[in-house]
């Protein structure tokens, strides 16, 4: 639907509720997913976690018994994420539901679960005690208190990156998306955007890659303003690799973007494959990348992104579709990086990942900077 309240109310008007009901139903699902001052938003003018809490809505609010969710935290912040799962248990004990979940983000879900069963690579299934520490146990590669080693960090202390009064507001609305925002991040940091959803993350980081229109400050990379950049010189210096990481895949198997990366970065054969493989495990090369679960997806864009040596990496919500070991590759491939005096920005909802990747995070909040967090 075109808004917020036509997509909740979607459901209910193919079961033929009356008016009255529907408008209860609407303002209740919307209070308590906390969607109710969006109402009248347009979805596409959204976040992608304003967006999934929506669809969670519009799922819940017709009333089934039987609730299949496929990460529905993937791209929510903390507190929204609690909130459901709070409310999900509360539809199970108090309306008799059954609730399904598939989903890698396991910290907070699994207090709230009746049980666990975790799905092998070689499409096994066991089922495991509801406790972190069970989980944990067949993840030993993610360490949950391990953080970047920052003796290892060559930062020049010079900023590479340099985004000053950074204004965006997007067309129709009343409200900017970034508000005189100004941020600088040295050669070899790694710094992470957090903050609740909405609050711009994904919108800096398009603005920075030159995918969005600004409306007023500068950006500059190693002093060069980004304006008087050709599209090969950014692309040199840039690696972006966006939530939604299918819109990068183009060709007709894995191998094939593997070989093209080679190709187009100049490295030597298998440097992309062997970058992916550390991420996410062995795959056939010649399956079709659409075919890939979205963490795979992700892990094969992050590879592609990671061999072409660009100077600056910017990722959106980079543990999407992840499992634990899965990030915990993705975090020494990231700690390498740095290593070697790659600039790293990246927005998440995952506080564990971001506390063990970043030197430092930036916290927004409505299109501002609110506080760093060293």
């Amino acid at each position: 639907a075109e808004t917020v309240v036509e997509e909740i109310a979607f459901g209910m008007e193919q079961l033929g509720f009356d008016v009255p009901e529907m408008e209860r139903r609407v303002r209740q699902i919307s209070s308590q997913l906390d969607v109710q001052d969006l109402l009248e938003s347009k979805i596409d003018q959204l976040s992608a976690g304003q967006q999934q809490r929506v669809a969670i809505a519009a799922a819940l609010a017709a009333g089934q018994k039987i609730l299949l969710l496929d990460e529905p935290s993937a791209a929510l912040d903390s507190d929204s994420a609690s909130k459901l799962w709070k409310l999900l248990r509360d539809l199970v004990d108090q309306n008799k539901i059954t609730v399904l979940v598939a989903e890698h983000r396991l910290e907070e879900v699994i207090n709230f679960a009746d049980s666990v069963t975790l799905l092998k690579g070689d499409g096994s299934a066991v089922k495991v005690g509801a406790a972190w520490n069970e989980v944990l146990r067949f993840f030993p590669d993610w360490k949950q208190n391990q953080q970047l080693n920052k003796s290892s960090s060559i930062r020049s202390m010079l900023p590479l990156l340099r985004v000053s009064d950074l204004h965006v507001t997007y067309p129709g609305s009343q409200q900017p998306a970034l508000h005189n925002v100004s941020l600088e991040v040295d050669k070899g940091e790694v710094v992470a955007l957090v903050g609740p959803n909405g609050s711009g993350k994904t919108t800096l980081l398009m603005a920075i890659a030159g995918a969005i229109r600004t409306n007023g400050g500068s950006i500059s990379f190693d002093g060069h303003k980004v304006p008087n950049l050709t599209k090969k010189e950014r692309s040199s210096i840039l690696a972006v690799i966006p939530h939604r990481a299918s819109d990068l895949l183009f060709l007709g198997s894995v191998g094939k973007e593997l070989s093209e990366a080679d190709n187009y970065a100049s490295v030597s054969p298998n440097t992309t494959s062997s970058i992916f493989e550390k991420i996410v495990g062995r795959v056939d090369s010649a399956i079709h990348p659409r075919d890939l679960s979205t963490g795979q997806q992700l892990g094969l864009v992050i590879a592609l992104q990671l061999s072409v040596g660009a100077e600056v990496i910017l990722l959106d919500e980079p543990t999407r579709g992840l499992d634990y070991e899965a990030k915990a590759a993705l975090a020494d491939q990231l700690e390498i990086l740095a290593a070697h005096g790659k600039t790293i920005l990246l927005a998440t909802h995952d506080g564990t990942f971001a506390k063990r990747v970043s030197n430092r995070s930036v916290r927004l909040h409505a299109g501002k900077v609110k506080e760093v967090d060293k």
